[in-house]
């Protein structure tokens, strides 16, 4: 005699987040505090002190950025590479303008989760 085991599979509504984490929870990552995750970043606990200063994040970490993709092999011209903040209001000004222009001609859109 053989038996059938047949399960009745219900589908799942695909409009409803079933996860059993919160977003916070999902979004914590390894470590729990910033000093933890620049540890485990391999950064030495001598520097960690300097990333209390914005300005060290953008000066440390873009170099490693440029690093990594061109260890991946992505063909990017770098001589004219931008950071999109405040340090540079002339291109950060040209980047909200860009975004405010595609926003109102409808190619940006705020769309429900």
């Amino acid at each position: 005699m053989i038996l059938v085991s047949i399960r009745h599979q219900v589908k799942a509504d695909p409009t409803k987040f079933s996860g059993k984490k919160s977003k916070a929870a999902a979004k914590k990552g390894p470590g729990a505090y910033q000093y933890e995750i620049l540890q485990k970043s391999d950064i030495p606990c001598d520097q960690i002190p300097a990333f209390r200063a914005p300005s060290h994040w953008l000066g440390y970490f873009p170099p490693l950025a440029v690093r990594d993709m061109k260890a991946m092999g992505c063909g990017v011209d770098w001589r004219r590479s931008f950071i999109t903040t405040d340090v540079n209001p002339y291109y950060d000004s040209f980047v909200q303008w860009q975004f405010n222009t595609l926003k109102k001609i409808g190619k940006v859109v705020k769309d429900k989760r």
